[in-house]
């Protein structure tokens, strides 16, 4: 027969046991890899036929594109007023197929400078395709769509405020997602 001490002890023992036994899990890994290959972006900004032209104030509009056609800086000076920057920008489908585009505000000009900026699509007639508005990142389309070969301009609208103050400056900025399938455009905001 077990003393009073030790069915403590056994009974601290069990219940340290059945605690760790609880506790106790198992970790599964499982592996995924992947192939990737580099590619070009068959969607492209290009500079426009005003890029490098003297805006408005003589100021040149200056369109950086970066690697590959992946990005567009641009720079300009806006009067007071409503001030429309047009052909400073294209977007060109370099691909083979059609593809599906939406822009994004990734950044939002200062709304004390303008109550309104958008991008309107051309088409190189100049027949508009939609508009996106920057400041509430809205769009006249559910998404856009270009085909192979194809060439947008970008026109962009600039609305001033009563804010508006000489010298001040803002910026923006847009993403341009875009797919051969619309539907994945709804994952668009994954990050």
């Amino acid at each position: 027969m077990l003393s009073r001490k030790n069915k403590v002890i056994l009974l601290l023992v069990l219940i340290v046991t059945v605690a760790v036994a609880a506790q106790a899990g198992v970790l599964v890994i499982n592996l995924l890899t992947t192939n990737v290959n580099y590619t070009g972006a068959p969607l492209k900004f290009e500079a426009g036929t005003n890029a490098g032209n003297n805006g408005i104030n003589g100021t040149a509009i200056t369109v950086d594109i970066g690697h590959n056609g992946a990005t567009a800086n641009l720079t300009f000076d806006v009067p007071p007023g409503t001030t429309y920057v047009i052909d400073a920008l294209r977007i060109k489908n370099y691909g083979t197929s059609d593809l599906y585009f939406q822009f994004k505000t990734i950044t939002a000009p200062d709304t004390t400078m303008f109550t309104n900026v958008s991008l309107i699509l051309l088409d190189t007639n100049g027949n508009i395709i939609g508009t996106y508005d920057v400041i509430n990142g809205t769009s006249s389309l559910t998404y856009f769509t270009i085909g192979a070969g194809t060439e947008y301009i970008v026109a962009i609208k600039f609305v001033s405020s009563s804010g508006w103050t000489t010298g001040a400056t803002t910026s923006f900025g847009v993403e341009l997602q875009y797919s051969t399938n619309a539907n994945e455009l709804n994952y668009g905001n994954l990050g």
